[in-house]
Formats: C-alpha cells, sequence, structure tokens
C-alpha cells in the first residue's frame, strides 16, 4: 500500500479518465482502492469507465468533495461503491450515469450537483448550492444508485430513468433552473428539506421539465423530498412523474414523500407513501399513463391552478386512508378513489366559486368531508353513508348529491346550507345549517336544524319529517305522502303536500308556540281510521283543504 500526495497529469487505469487535468489530492491507494483518512477537496475529471469498479473508502462518515472542472461532463458507467463517506461530485456541465452505471452507497452518503458550492460551506454543513449564468449541466440517472443514508441531486433540471434507493433512508431531488439557489437542510430529528431561492429563469436550457422520472425512486422507511423551482410558467411542468416514488413503512418506519412544485405543473404518476404531499403554484394533473396517489395515512394535495382535469375526464385517483385537499383557484378538483375502498376522511378546503369540484367516493359509509366553502358534485359509487362537515363558512351546491339508499348527513356549523335547485337524495338525509337550511331533497327520512335562521326543504316524494327544527321559520313542500315525527319552530310553520300529511308513529309534533301553524293537505290529513292524527301546538293554526279528504288533528296537551 503507497501513500500518495503530489499534482499530476493522467489516468488512474480505466477507472478515472482525468484527461490531462490537474488534481491536487491526498489518499492512499491499492489497486481499484481508494482511501481517505480526513475530509479532503479534490478537483479534476470523474469517470468510472464502463465495465470498471472504483471503491473510495472513508473514515467516520468523512466529507469528500469533488469539483470536476474538466469543462465536460461527468459519466458513470461502470460501478462506484462508497464506503463510510460522504461524497459529493459536483460539475456544472452535468453529470450521467449510463444504463449500466451503479453507484452503491454502503454506510455512506451521496450528492451529485451540477450546481456549484463553496467549499467552507461544504466542510461546515452548509449545503448551499448556487449557480452562474452559463451553467446549464443537468442530472440523468440511466442506472441505479443504492443509498444507505443520504442520497442527493441537485441541479438545473434532473432525470431518472433508472432506479434511486434508499430504504429507511432519506432522497432529495432539487431541481431549480437556472439562476438559483438551492439549500439541503436537515433538522434535529434528522428530517430533510430542500430550500430553493431566487428560482429565476436566465436561460432556457430546453427542457420541458424541471424533474423527469420514469423509473423508480424508492425510499421505504425513509423519506422523499422533491422541490422543482423556476419562474413562473417558465417550464410547460416542474415535475413530470410517469414513473414510481414510493416510501412506505418498513420495519416500523414510516414513509414521507413532499413534492413541491413552482415554474410550472405537476404531473403525478404512480405515488405511494406512508404520508404524502403534493403542492403546486400550478395544476396537479394525471400523469401520461394513469395515476395512483397511494397514502398509508395522510393525503395532501396543495394547488393553486386545479387538480386533475374534468373536462379531459382525467381525475387523480387516489387510495389513502386520510385525504386533505386544498385549492384557492376557479379551475376543477377532479378526484376519484381507487377500489380499495379505504379512505376514511375528505378533507376540501376551496375558495372556487366557479370552477366544479367533482369527488368520485367508492363509498360514504367512512367518509366525513371536512371545510369547505363551496362543493359542487360528490358522487358515491357504492356504500352507505356520507357525512359533510364545515365549520367555517356555508355548504352550497352546484349540482346534485347522493343517490337512492344512501344516508346522508350534511352539516354547516357555522354558515348556512344551500342546495337551491339541486337535490339531496338518499335513504335518511340530515340537514344543519346554523344560519338556516334551504334544500330541494329526495329522501326517505329528512331531518333539519337550523340555530339562527328558517329552514326551507322541497321534497319531491314521500318522506317522513322526523325532527325538524328552528329558530326562525319552517317552510316544507312535498309531493308524497308525508309522515310527521317532530316540527318545532319557535315562529311559523308552513307545511303542504300534494299527496297525504300525517302521523308518523302516533306521537307526532307540530310546535310553533310564537307563531302560526299552517298545513295544506291534497289527500288529507291525519287520516282518521288509521289513527293517525297530527297533533299540534302554536298560538295560530291554518288548515287549507278543498279536496273533501279527512282532517283529524289533535292539540298538544
Amino acid at each position: 500500500m503507497v501513500k500518495k500526495m503530489f499534482i499530476f497529469k493522467l489516468c488512474v487505469i480505466c477507472l478515472l479518465n482525468l484527461f490531462s487535468v490537474q488534481i491536487v489530492f491526498a489518499y492512499t491507494q491499492n489497486g481499484n482502492a481508494l482511501y481517505f483518512n480526513q475530509d479532503e477537496e479534490a478537483a479534476g475529471a470523474f469517470n468510472v469507465a464502463d465495465g470498471t469498479t472504483l471503491n473510495l473508502y472513508g473514515v467516520g462518515n468523512n466529507k469528500v468533495l469533488w469539483n470536476d472542472n474538466s469543462g465536460f461532463a461527468s459519466n458513470i458507467g461502470g460501478t462506484l461503491n462508497l464506503y463510510d463517506i460522504l461524497f459529493a461530485l459536483v460539475n456544472t456541465n452535468g453529470i450521467n450515469i449510463g444504463l449500466n452505471g451503479a453507484i452503491n452507497a454502503a454506510n455512506s452518503s451521496l450528492i451529485l450537483s451540477s450546481l456549484r458550492i463553496n467549499s467552507n460551506d461544504f466542510f461546515n454543513n452548509n449545503f448551499k448550492f448556487y449557480s452562474e449564468s452559463g451553467d446549464l449541466g443537468k442530472i440523468v440517472n440511466n442506472g441505479t444508485i443504492n443509498g444507505a443514508q443520504l442520497v442527493a441531486l441537485i441541479g438545473h433540471a434532473i432525470e431518472n430513468n433508472g432506479a434511486v434507493m434508499a430504504n429507511v433512508g432519506k432522497i432529495a431531488i432539487g431541481a431549480a433552473g437556472t439562476g438559483s439557489n438551492v439549500t439541503l437542510t436537515m433538522d434535529a430529528q434528522g428530517q430533510i428539506g430542500i430550500i430553493i431561492s431566487d428560482p429565476l429563469l436566465i436561460e432556457n436550457i430546453g427542457e420541458e421539465a424541471l424533474f423527469k422520472n420514469t423509473g423508480n425512486i424508492i425510499a421505504d422507511g425513509g423519506q422523499v423530498v422533491i422541490s422543482a423551482q423556476a419562474a413562473k410558467e417558465s417550464y410547460i411542468q416542474a415535475v413530470n412523474n410517469t414513473g414510481v416514488i414510493r416510501a412506505r413503512s418498513l420495519q416500523n418506519n414510516n414513509g414521507a414523500i413532499s413534492i413541491v412544485g413552482k415554474g410550472g405543473n405537476i404531473e403525478v404518476g404512480q405515488i405511494n407513501g406512508t404520508n404524502v404531499s403534493i403542492a403546486s403554484d400550478g395544476k396537479i394533473l394525471e400523469g401520461a399513463f394513469g395515476s395512483l396517489l397511494t397514502a398509508e395515512d395522510l393525503l395532501i394535495l396543495d394547488a393553486e391552478a386545479g387538480i386533475g382535469d374534468s373536462q379531459l375526464g382525467r381525475a387523480i385517483d387516489f387510495d389513502a386512508v386520510n385525504i386533505k385537499v386544498i385549492d384557492n383557484s376557479a379551475e376543477s378538483i377532479y378526484l376519484a378513489e381507487s377500489p380499495n375502498d379505504r379512505t376514511q376522511t375528505v378533507d376540501i378546503t376551496s375558495n372556487n366559486s366557479q370552477g366544479i369540484i367533482d369527488v368520485f367516493m367508492q363509498s360514504g359509509n367512512r367518509i366525513k368531508i371536512l371545510d369547505s366553502n363551496v362543493i359542487s358534485r360528490i358522487t358515491l359509487l357504492n356504500g352507505e353513508k356520507l357525512s359533510y362537515q364545515t365549520s367555517d363558512g356555508n355548504i352550497s351546491f352546484a349540482d346534485d348529491i347522493g343517490h337512492a339508499g344512501l344516508n346522508v348527513s350534511l352539516d354547516a356549523l357555522n354558515g348556512a346550507l344551500n342546495t337551491f335547485d339541486y337535490k339531496v337524495t338518499g335513504n335518511d338525509v340530515t340537514l344543519n345549517g346554523a344560519l338556516g337550511v334551504t334544500a330541494n331533497t329526495d329522501a326517505g327520512i329528512l331531518s333539519a336544524k337550523a340555530d339562527a335562521g328558517d329552514v326551507n326543504i322541497t321534497e319531491d316524494n314521500q318522506v317522513r319529517l322526523k325532527d325538524i327544527n328552528a329558530s326562525g321559520d319552517i317552510n316544507i313542500h312535498t309531493g308524497g305522502l308525508t309522515e310527521i315525527d317532530n316540527v318545532v319552530s319557535a315562529q311559523d310553520i308552513n307545511i303542504s303536500t300534494s299527496d297525504e300529511l300525517r302521523d308518523a308513529n302516533n306521537s307526532s309534533l307540530v310546535s310553533a308556540v310564537n307563531g302560526t301553524i299552517t298545513l295544506q293537505a291534497d289527500k288529507g290529513i291525519g287520516a282518521s281510521g288509521m289513527g293517525n292524527a297530527v297533533e299540534v301546538a302554536g298560538k295560530n293554526l291554518v288548515i287549507n283543504d278543498n279536496t273533501g279528504n279527512d282532517i283529524n288533528i289533535i292539540e298538544a296537551q
């Protein structure tokens, strides 16, 4: 074994093609192995030729910064093995890993960057990368990167057509366009992050997407962070994923995926993690070969220009226990639950007053939809129950909701519930609006409550009115047999039907203690032969019946 420390101009045989570039380097060499006993900085071409193997050994994860200033891209066509080292390869002309190229980082960390870094920053754990005008290099992986601790790919544009893996480790991808700074961070809990500042487009490098993935990015039990940012609308896509991005739980370790795109849309393909967060200042769209966003716990979608494409019928498919959707645009939200049918909560926050919100659910028996100002359409493919609740704002609809046989609960706890001309269909329907309820329904059993307003209901078919309560007036019109099971108001009550009006269970009550009760039925009120008298309590009672049918009413005691 020989100790070497000198300046030289030659090639390490078939291992590093140095292209006659000067290197200042201290290491110990033994065949195809290089040993680093301390933090080191090197400059010169870095290439691993096809069919060759290079082993780099460190001590205690010491740092090695290799600046390839050869004027050519770095090419790794063979195998590069890292042991107990943090190795950073920086080349502003780009870094390519070939089809047969492989980087194995056993108990090591790897950083590949086409952005620059100050050596003092690097050795002091300040991983702030920057670019200058004319820096146009990109990172392209067509091979395999297998990491144990951290794998970071940082550049103006990044393309993965191969595999990047770091189970129970971290994968960080920062694509920033030109003229940007990218900082790789790690908090006290070991969670990584990507901060991109000054995302300006100085020169167009001819890429449609800042980050493109057609391969596999896998960190089960670990963390995947992807951030792709440039000047707004500089690129058609910030992220284009037609491959697989995965960070599922492994060995009692949860996996997390975070994807942030600015300056263009995000196209999602197959993304699978314990917790998944996707945020875009553009649209979140289905990938070219479809999409499925899977989250063992929470999926968060945050877009400023819409989610999915309702006009093209391209919904974002999801399979998540919980999903939270944030969209403040006037564009559409178009989502579809997978057939696995395991979603428990859907939380939609939107200031959308113009776009269409479509949520296709396999069933609603476990669904509670929370915190949304406007919901346009919710379609349940199967199931028995839909629960929709908002604690801030009103509930309004721009289309029908529910279907026959479905139990539906709609609660506007601090606002009004308004379906206007659109119908709520279900077996049992409960409508609660603190400031009032205005609904068109098609329900078997109907309940409604307004703590500080009126209840106005139009029902086309047979209905049972169970526990209708309002601090204001109650106005109900039905088109079928109407059974009363407690209708109580502090003001006036008006109930009319084109069929018969009668008691539901021999214990009904229509009560307007401070107001007037008006009852109108085209086929009779309280069928006397059946003991279905309607019990009333109010200051005034008005009966409208010109049909000659029975009227059977008793006063409440």
